[in-house]
């Protein structure tokens, strides 16, 4: 499979909240990284396959289901790695607070296993209920 073929992957199984099927698309050892803020649960680097079901597992459990949007504006490709443009919009369980702002995805493949991923949004905004976040842009 190709690096678009796994990235297409990966977005069905998350729309789909499947986290076995999303974790079979890893390797065994993963360089997977969220930069952000410690009062996120779902920050920081993991390194193995089953990391993916606890990470999706975390973030699953922290918004309300039914309560989270994804919309896809952008996949470059360019040999074995994808990058990923989106707007994530979420509703927090806890605070019932809203969070929405684009964010981008890059994936590295390495033959038919993902080997990478690396997500940069704005963990600032998600951690502080006090940030004014800002609103998506209308659709194009």
């Amino acid at each position: 499979m190709t690096a678009a073929d796994l990235t297409s992957l990966f977005l069905e199984r998350v729309v789909g909240r499947d986290a076995d099927a999303l974790a079979e698309l890893f390797v065994e050892h993963i360089d997977w990284y969220v930069p952000g803020h410690d009062a996120i649960p779902w920050t920081g680097s993991r390194t193995k396959r089953g990391d993916v079901l606890a990470y999706v597992r975390t973030i699953w459990s922290e918004v309300e289901p039914g309560g989270s949007s994804v919309r896809v504006d952008k996949v470059l490709v360019d040999g074995d790695d994808a990058v990923v443009f989106v707007n994530l919009a979420h509703t927090f369980r806890r605070t019932q607070r809203r969070f929405s702002g684009a964010a981008a995805v890059h994936f590295a493949a390495s033959g038919d296993k993902l080997v990478k991923m690396h997500l940069y949004e704005d963990t600032e905004a998600v951690a502080t209920p006090s940030s004014t976040v800002p609103r998506l842009p209308p659709e194009h």
